[in-house]
């Protein structure tokens, strides 16, 4: 059905030949309140923010990220900005839009499509002295991806090696900063593997934390739910650059960086029992927030 969009779960890696006509001028999709599944209904990509800024009433676009087997998404915060890491929609690929009340949308033609900005990337601090790498923690886990999180005592130049326990160490690309966060992609699932943290300071003095053991999720999901926040400062400042840890009991902890504006964002759909699997998140429940540290 034109408009509509499908899940499909695939037991193996496969090819999908799509056959019928294709799709050439723009269809208006008729939004409910609540999640909405829709297929991208022509060729081309669109930016997920500028696309979620053009639809009346819309709150949340959020796609699955198949290589990583996780949800991704934007929000658009009330009176404020739409956040979160910014995507283009992929014309074979299906996406959730959540709105506040019923509407509709008519996507742009592909030659007036409003199209991805480059992410403001923060200035690269300089180099300072290290001594200490703190809280290393490992959250976000999924069947193909993982993030790990760390402080130094000063500024340093930080990467992080992984292996399985008997393969060829994998080094990550390297960031500058106190507060380091990455993600760990081209994961197998269920699969126990290692890792480290390496900082170099600005007396080209190198750190290195413990190996660190952790293991990939199966292969599973949960509805996508996502959650929002900022941080301010006592005088009401925004607080750019900072870890935030989201723990809900016998779960993996998840991870995210606050933007310039202070704001963070994650999906709870990506949320994994201590045992692995997908966790469904129950309304009242207890969710603990703090900054990494």
């Amino acid at each position: 059905q034109v408009g509509v969009g499908y899940m499909v779960n695939a037991g193996q890696s496969g090819l999908w030949t799509v056959e019928g006509k294709p799709i050439t001028s723009a269809v208006s999709l008729d939004l409910i309140s609540g999640l909405n599944l829709v297929g991208v209904p022509y060729p081309g990509g669109l930016s997920a923010k500028n696309t979620l800024a053009s639809v009346t009433n819309g709150q949340v676009l959020t796609r699955w990220w198949a290589e990583l087997q996780i949800w991704s998404s934007v929000v658009s915060v009330p009176d404020g900005p739409i956040i979160g890491q910014d995507f283009e929609l992929a014309s074979s690929m299906g996406c959730f839009i959540q709105v506040s009340q019923d509407s509709s949308w008519v996507p742009s033609q592909p030659d007036t499509a409003p199209h991805r900005q480059p992410e403001v990337m923060p200035a690269v601090m300089a180099l300072g002295q290290v001594t200490a790498i703190q809280h290393l923690t490992v959250g976000n886990l999924s069947a193909g991806s993982a993030s790990v999180a760390f402080q130094t005592d000063g500024v340093g130049r930080s990467s992080i090696q992984w292996r399985t326990t008997d393969g060829a160490w994998q080094t990550s690309v390297a960031q500058t900063s106190d507060q380091h966060l990455f993600q760990l992609e081209g994961l197998q699932p269920q699969q126990q593997y290692q890792l480290q943290a390496e900082v170099m300071d600005a007396r080209g003095q190198k750190l290195h934390s413990q190996i660190v053991d952790f293991q990939t999720t199966g292969v599973g999901v949960a509805n996508p739910k996502t959650v929002y926040g900022q941080v301010l400062s006592i005088n009401g400042q925004a607080k750019a650059n900072q870890l935030v840890q989201l723990q809900v009991a016998e779960c993996s902890p998840m991870l995210a960086r606050t933007d310039q504006q202070g704001f963070w964002s994650l999906n709870l759909g990506n949320l994994k029992s201590d045992t692995g699997q997908s966790y469904h998140s129950q309304s009242g429940e207890t969710v603990g927030l703090k900054l990494l540290g």
